[in-house]
């Protein structure tokens, strides 16, 4: 058994713990639309759940259930490492912010409007030191290379392991389970290849918070475990009232406990049957991360992060082969193996300190005796060892050294072969090229040849090359212009004799027939054919798909009609996804700008910002961009009230 152990000291009379957080205020760009952002510790559900019981000082001070007061700091600034570490930041909590503010402020449980330097600032503080602290969730953690996906199952319990059971019976209290709320409940799907230990798992055995092994953070499936009113189950107040109360406040009182301590790091390794006796007593003999707290003698919180690794009893082997008589010898754990001590098994430690069981194997063998073979042509010759061998000496025997050194005695037989002559015929297509190993063909015609056949003798070789006709060329379209949304009928006549085949197969009705009907794909932008004669002669070529798609802008519109079609003005059509850098622009009769959009959403409902627009007739101007294919459009349309 080995282990190693890394001591990181704090300051044993910094009793006061800063959690640093990001601040609603900066963070949480509002849409007007809904109702907020996101998850901040002094904003929205937050302000009333979590914020105020870290606050309360029965829960955390110096006569609290954790008796270290905590101070709530924001982070007002540009985020470095250098500013959060002038903020004497001993943890960060980042809270959750989930407007798309890339997709119309959109809000998604799977996104977070906070940038990736921000957050990689935040994590490089994390690893500055041991006790550095982050405790993050959702799309935020997704730097530190964690996948959350709305799949939670409630109920939510420990893992069962030490790390897990220092929140679900920590400080305050035994969580038998807690329960996410709201819309969106994650778990963790995926995490970096430095890995996590589990803490708490959902009723299918899914992460929902984790302890990374490189950053020692904290990384919980879902914000909602954070929160009350409605998006989590916890209650609203100063006072700790029910399990994810008691849950949470475990977390942060890990965290007091992390930031304000002497952290040492254990490294375990166990070989078999071993065992190692953890600083409170307890024995273990399976890998893992063991998490405990004790006091040290300056009265400071310790943590002990004992890291447990098991080892296999290693083996390997030492093989020789080798010739009687050859004088081989080698020595392992002091005993030499040679010619009479041919096999053995020693016992040796390993780096890792546990048993490395060496096999030892000595081969000696006895002198061979072997069978050369070889056909050669008449004028050639062989030199196998010192001897000679050609048409006037084809046989004999020869003592050479083997490749295992052993002296070996081969019999030798050469075959001597004569010339020989070879006929190839071939037919092609006009137009084609034939590629033969003596050249290329394009016509008809017969050509002799002197080779060398696989032995190296000289053969004769005569190459006769015909040539079939080429297909006919059709006409058939080299482009179409195709509606986007309708099939379009494609007739060509080709000789009854000939077969064609069209390709991608997907887009067409049929892949062999003449008057195939086209199915429009956006992404497909040409349709190949290779029309085949009897002869298997080809040609091949493509036709240049274009995708059309129609648009309609009415020339009239009432915002108080009767018909509800009829109460905005823009464009119609039936494949507005496929519209880009969509411009719309109108103007009143004296050329004043009354509306214009980048959006084919937003329609003008008759209005000049808060002003109605009265009745008349006003100038529009479209551009947009539909297939890569820029179009410009203007006209006239009339308001009516």
């Amino acid at each position: 058994m080995q282990y190693t152990s890394v001591y990181a000291q704090v300051d044993c009379d910094n009793v006061v713990v800063t959690i640093c957080y990001l601040p609603d205020e900066i963070y949480c760009e509002r849409n007007p639309n809904q109702s907020g952002c996101g998850y901040a510790l002094d904003g929205r559900l937050m302000a009333n759940s979590l914020a105020r019981k870290l606050n309360n000082p029965n829960n955390f001070g110096d006569l609290g259930v954790v008796s270290c007061p905590i101070a709530l700091s924001p982070l007002n600034e540009t985020i470095t490492v250098e500013y959060i570490e002038d903020q004497n930041c001993d943890m960060i909590f980042t809270g959750n912010f989930i407007i798309d503010t890339l997709n119309s402020n959109n809000i998604s449980g799977d996104i977070t409007s906070l940038s990736d330097n921000l957050l990689n600032e935040i994590k490089e503080w994390s690893t500055r030191e041991s006790t550095n602290l982050v405790i993050t969730t959702q799309a935020e953690a997704a730097i530190w290379g964690y996948e959350i996906e709305n799949r939670n199952q409630n109920p939510n319990t420990s893992n069962g392991n030490s790390l897990g059971e220092s929140l679900f019976n920590g400080s305050f209290g035994f969580v038998p389970r807690f329960d996410q709320g709201g819309t969106y409940t994650g778990v963790i799907t995926q995490g970096p290849s430095t890995g996590f230990e589990i803490l708490g798992i959902d009723n299918n055995n899914r992460p929902t918070i984790v302890l990374d092994n490189a950053t020692n953070d904290i990384i919980v499936g879902d914000i909602g475990v954070f929160c009350g009113s409605g998006a989590g189950a916890m209650s609203d107040g100063a006072n700790i009232n029910n399990n994810n109360d008691r849950l949470v406040a475990n977390i942060f009182g890990l965290g007091c406990i992390i930031a304000s301590s002497t952290s040492i790091n254990i490294t375990v390794d166990l070989c078999p049957g071993e065992f190692h006796i953890l600083p409170n007593g307890d024995t273990v003999r399976v890998e893992g991360i063991y998490l405990e707290s004790l006091l040290t003698s300056e009265l400071c919180d310790s943590i002990i992060i004992t890291e447990v690794a098991t080892y296999e009893n290693s083996s390997s082997e030492q093989i020789h082969e080798g010739c009687v008589g050859d004088g081989y010898a080698i020595e392992v754990n002091g005993i030499t193996y040679n010619e009479t001590n041919r096999i053995g098994e020693e016992t040796m430690s390993s780096s890792n300190g546990c048993d490395s069981i060496v096999t030892i194997t000595l081969i000696y063998n006895e002198n061979s005796e072997s069978i050369y073979m070889e056909s050669i042509c008449q004028e050639d010759q062989r030199l196998i060892g010192n001897e000679v061998f050609d048409v006037n000496n084809t046989t004999g025997e020869v003592v050479l050294l083997a490749a295992n050194n052993c002296d070996s005695t081969v019999t030798v037989m050469i075959d001597i072969i004569e010339s020989e002559a070879k006929y190839e015929a071939y037919s092609i297509c006009i137009g084609d090229t034939l590629a033969l190993p003596i050249g290329e063909y394009t016509a008809a015609g017969r050509d002799t040849f002197y080779l060398q056949n696989q032995a190296g003798c000289d053969t004769l070789l005569i190459i006769d090359v015909t040539t079939n006709p080429i297909v006919d060329n059709y006409d058939i379209p080299s482009s179409l212009d195709i509606n986007v949304i309708e099939e379009y009928n494609l007739s060509i006549e080709i000789d009854p004799s000939y077969q064609i085949e069209w390709s991608p197969a997907d887009i067409v009705s049929c892949n062999d027939c003449t008057e195939p009907t086209i199915f429009p794909q956006e992404s497909i932008k040409s349709l190949s054919y290779t029309i085949t004669n009897v002869e298997g002669c080809t040609i091949t070529d493509s036709i240049s798909l274009t995708y059309t798609c129609p648009i309609f802008l009415p020339n009239t519109f009432s915002p108080i009609g009767e018909n509800p079609q009829n109460h905005e003005f823009g464009i119609m059509s039936s494949c507005l996804d496929l519209i880009t850098d969509y411009s719309l622009s109108i103007f009143d009769r004296w050329g004043n700008l009354v509306f214009e959009s980048n959006d084919t959403d937003i329609r003008w409902d008759g209005f000049n910002g808060s002003r109605v627009s009265s009745q008349g007739v006003y100038v529009y101007y479209l551009d947009y961009n539909i297939n890569d294919e820029q179009k410009t459009d203007s006209g006239h349309i009339t308001l009516i009230r």
